[in-house]
């Protein structure tokens, strides 16, 4: 709250600062043997006293009219105006008050002041007022729109932000239901063969239902729980397809150290078990993870059965790839790699992530 205080009170500040440099410019400008007369005192005071309220009429009320009217010929008749009004005012204070010089020269210790004979200067016309106010009034035109500006692209950065909330939670809500339908039918199978690990993959399925309920809405995960999920995941597909040989789990660095978004890598695991399955060939899959220095390397790498292409299993990856790849880009431009390919008949997804 303190600092949002002061970040309102920036403006009004700065614009005080620039007055009042601009009223003491006189006494800074000159030297110090020589002070401003009591009149030119005055007439300084009413000219920097007009040039601010031409400044504040422009900037609070003429501008904003433009902006919400369109109306930009009445504008600048109106601008105008109000220059040459201000500067017949300020001309008729400056002929009421004393016409003495307009700088007195004080006595300094010393020798006495070289005598300089000056040319004669050449009286102020009558629009000479009018550029003082005309310069004042282009000034505050041009921080009104620069003021603008910004507010309008910290709005526009403000509307992306959202829609990218929104857009993340739309993949977010379609990665629950294409993930649990795949699980259901898993279940449907162990149960039909009436197998003695039901419970056990009963409680296999509850732990990832918890840890959608309630790490699945935040922002980040530790990796560690992430890892915890794919784990819980790898278990039940053993249920659900025989021919699947051991999996491969290589984990190394301190996965509690860093956080990650959650179910991002899930959709690589899935499409491995998904894809790499035919029903009449053994299904072998090999996982690696490993944090180095804030910087994640995922390589997850499936055997292909004979018959079909990696490029169909790329093809075919489906909403959960496509969602992992739009997360990516979202959350991690310009701080993640993703490559695809094949070797082998073996089809690899490899992942580095900047996680700083």
């Amino acid at each position: 709250m303190i600092i949002k205080n002061i970040r309102n009170l920036t403006i009004p500040l700065l614009h005080f600062l620039g007055w009042f440099i601009f009223f003491m410019s006189p006494f800074i400008t000159f030297p110090l043997n020589i002070t401003i007369g009591g009149d030119r005192l005055t007439q300084h005071s009413v000219l920097t006293s007009s040039l601010a309220i031409v400044f504040y009429l422009n900037y609070l009320l003429l501008i904003p009219y433009v902006f919400k009217t369109k109306k930009y010929f009445l504008y600048c008749i109106l601008a105008l105006s109000l220059c040459f009004a201000f500067s017949a005012i300020d001309d008729y204070i400056f002929m009421k008050t004393t016409r003495g010089p307009m700088y007195e020269r004080t006595l300094a210790d010393g020798p006495p002041p070289e005598i300089i004979i000056e040319k004669p200067r050449r009286e102020p016309g009558p629009f000479q007022g009018v550029t003082f106010f005309a310069t004042i009034t282009i000034l505050s035109l041009g921080l009104k729109m620069t003021s603008e500006w910004i507010k309008a692209e910290k709005k526009k950065r403000e509307l992306e932000n959202e829609k990218l909330k929104i857009e993340l939670m739309a993949l977010k809500a379609q990665i629950n239901p294409h993930f649990f339908f795949n699980v259901m039918n898993s279940l449907c199978s162990l149960a039909r063969k009436k197998s003695d690990d039901t419970e056990k993959y009963i409680i296999k399925l509850s732990e990832i239902f918890r840890y959608n309920l309630n790490d699945l809405s935040q922002d980040k995960v530790r990796l560690s729980k992430e890892l915890d999920f794919i784990n819980n995941y790898i278990d039940i597909q053993y249920m659900r397809n025989p021919l699947l040989k051991p999996v491969i789990f290589d984990v190394n660095g301190n996965t509690d150290s860093v956080t990650i978004e959650p179910m991002l890598l899930f959709p690589f695991i899935e499409n491995a078990f998904k894809h790499g399955a035919s029903g009449s060939q053994p299904l072998i899959v090999r996982i690696k993870l490993e944090i180095i220095d804030k910087m994640l390397h995922f390589r997850i790498e499936n055997s292909v059965p004979n018959g079909r292409s990696s490029v169909s299993q790329d093809e075919s990856a489906g909403i959960g790839q496509q969602n992992a790849r739009r997360r990516l880009d979202i959350l991690y431009p310009d701080k993640h790699g993703l490559l695809f390919a094949t070797h082998n008949n073996t089809y690899i997804a490899d992942l580095n992530l900047d996680l700083s």
